[in-house]
């Protein structure tokens, strides 16, 4: 019991942390607006959508995002042993996931902001769930997620 309890509350720091990050990056976005480094532009994109701007209407785009930040939950206080990089990207992925869905109850569409190259308008939270998911892949793939103490 007390192992779920101290991994609960790493979720929660670390979710907080995450969140408080790409929402500040967001507030700094919005000021900008627009900047041109080359391959690497800022540019305000307000995406109404979930994942590569697939359009869900909000009640059901919000439910959907949050059964999964719960699965991912659910998967990280099951896991067990030392954080390796199957529970790191389970992190990642449930901060980067939260700080969207705060942007869909709260404005009805996320702020999407750093253009790079031809890869569509992201943020930093997409960056976190991406890294996340290959992460979380990897550690399946290499049986990190059973790993014991």
């Amino acid at each position: 019991m007390r192992e779920w309890i101290i991994r609960l509350i790493v979720a929660l720091i670390t979710t907080v942390l995450l969140v408080s990050l790409d929402q500040w990056t967001k507030a700094l976005a919005g000021l900008i607006k627009f900047w041109n480094g080359g391959g690497l532009r800022l540019v305000w994109y307000e995406n109404p959508g979930i994942a590569f701007s697939i359009n869900l209407p909000m009640p059901l785009a919000g439910i959907l995002m949050a059964i999964l930040l719960l699965v991912l939950l659910g998967l990280w206080l099951r896991a067990r042993g030392k954080i390796n990089g199957y529970q790191l990207g389970l992190l990642l992925a449930i901060g980067g996931g939260a700080s969207n869905l705060w942007d869909k109850i709260q404005l009805g569409f996320v702020r999407d902001f750093i253009s790079l190259w031809w890869l569509p308008i992201f943020n930093l939270a997409d960056v976190c769930i991406f890294i996340g998911v290959i992460m979380i892949i990897l550690g399946v793939i290499y049986g990190e997620r059973h790993q014991k103490i």
